[in-house]
């Protein structure tokens, strides 16, 4: 872990070390102050070399001068004035870290029982939400000049993010199909709130672990799932169905439409031959009447007497009966 640059510290400064010096240097003969000059000499030299530093692969060298910022140096061999007059850090830029919010990954803390993780929807329920955000130094002057405790601000950020994001959300759409918008959305408003404070944080990702209703509650909200999924099974069954009888519905509809055309023609085309013959028949009586009323007599009651017993009457009043034929047909 890098230091903090607001940590306090005991080193002397450079004042100390020229005033306890020159203290020493009045206590000495003439050789003692060539050995005494000699000796300065000598820490001067080890304190100048106690300004090289190495900056490691994945980190950042923060040089600070006089308390200010200086520059900044990347990986490999550098030197910069020591203590007290110069400082560096060095952090990890490469390293991801997490920040866990109704939760504490670490035994210390225990697992769950956090008033954190009980967020309010859009529809007043209350939900349960244990998630993590994954986040990195982007800018490492601004995340060790900034701000003091960049892990509390990431802290609050990411549960800011997530309550202002549920309390736009509908408690269905957070238990089921809509977390994935949810995590792109808390994201987002985290490196907007991070950004604003200057902390030099990119988050890269957050992840919903547990998104659950209060446990008062739980028994009844799995019964209501229950009955959702019934509902969709259902309504599943009920589409298979629609799609096994409507084409046979409306194949039935096709032919029963195709029968009646049918039908619709032969009437036509039998009505049409009727008027046909009647106009036949109506210019034949237009010519000779008499003939046709005949003719039509005799085709009527050949008709009317084609299936009935007959019997032959004379001119006179004695009946003479002829034989049965369609009795003896029977027999």
């Amino acid at each position: 872990m890098e230091n903090n640059p607001f940590d306090n510290n005991n080193q002397p400064s450079l004042d100390d070390i020229a005033e306890k010096i020159h203290k020493n240097l009045k206590n000495l003969g003439g050789h003692e102050k060539k050995l005494g000059l000699l000796i300065v000499i000598v820490i001067i030299g080890v304190w100048l070399f106690t300004g090289i530093y190495r900056v490691q692969s994945g980190h950042k060298g923060i040089a600070m001068l006089f308390g200010k910022y200086h520059t900044t140096t990347n990986p490999g061999l550098h030197w910069f004035p020591p203590v007290p007059i110069g400082r560096v850090y060095t952090p990890n830029v490469a390293q991801v870290r997490r920040t866990d919010i109704g939760f504490r990954s670490s035994a210390k803390y225990g697992n769950s029982g956090h008033s954190e993780s009980l967020m309010i929807t859009a529809n007043q329920n209350i939900v349960d939400l244990n998630f993590v955000a994954y986040w990195k130094i982007s800018s490492p002057k601004d995340y060790l000049f900034n701000i003091r405790n960049v892990d509390v601000i990431v802290k609050a950020a990411a549960e800011s993010a997530m309550r202002e994001i549920i309390g736009q959300s509908q408690l269905q759409v957070v238990l089921t199909n809509g977390k994935q918008l949810i995590i792109e959305k808390v994201r987002s408003r985290m490196q907007d709130i991070l950004n604003d404070y200057k902390a030099g944080v990119e988050i890269n990702n957050v992840e919903l672990l547990e998104v659950n209703p209060p446990s008062q509650v739980i028994d009844a909200f799995d019964e209501v799932q229950r009955a959702r999924q019934d509902k969709d099974r259902m309504l599943k069954e009920a589409q298979a169905y629609q799609n096994k009888t409507l084409p046979a519905a409306k194949a039935a509809a096709v032919t029963k439409v195709r029968e009646a055309e049918a039908y619709k023609n032969r009437q036509i085309a039998l009505a049409q031959g009727e008027a046909d013959k009647f106009t036949k028949i109506y210019k034949s009586y237009l010519v000779s009447p008499k003939i046709t009323k005949e003719r039509l007599y005799l085709e009527t009651m050949s008709k009317i007497l084609a299936n009935q017993p007959k019997a032959i009457v004379s001119s006179g009043n004695n009946i003479v009966p002829y034989m049965p034929l369609p009795s003896l047909k029977n027999k």
